[in-house]
């Protein structure tokens, strides 16, 4: 192939940020929102969720303000999470600790979602299928 001519493989070529962003707007549009402070606020979308939906939700939305730069941080700790979807933080805790999706932060002790899982993530979400 000379210099000239472009690789039909390049077409494949992606950029896994903006996937990440994308896939984050369709997933949490009507689940999550965010205001410009930062704040989480849970939409319609958020109630028929089960408790795994609603930690990688928030997770999520989380990370998509400090991609804004809303908020310095893309962690939730465990009883910000617990707060938020109504439980007690061992229950949370729990929770958190079979979600594959998940990692503890050593960021202020909380949780966050690696940025290789985001897409994967919001696939969870919006799928409701409880396999994570």
């Amino acid at each position: 192939m000379s210099a000239g001519e472009n690789d039909p493989l390049e077409e494949l070529v992606v950029d896994r940020r903006q996937i990440s962003k994308e896939r984050a707007v369709e997933a949490l549009s009507d689940v999550v929102n965010i205001t410009e402070n930062g704040t989480l606020v849970k939409g319609l979308g958020f109630q028929p969720l089960n408790s795994k939906e609603r930690i990688v939700a928030l997770l999520l939305a989380q990370w998509a303000a400090a991609e804004l730069g809303f908020t310095d941080t893309p962690t939730l700790s465990c009883g910000d999470l617990a707060e938020e979807i109504g439980l007690s933080t061992a229950a949370t805790k729990r929770y958190l600790d079979k979600l594959v999706l998940v990692q503890p932060s050593k960021h202020r002790g909380g949780y966050r979602i690696p940025e290789k899982r985001l897409v994967e993530a919001a696939d969870y979400v919006e799928s409701g299928a409880d396999t994570l």
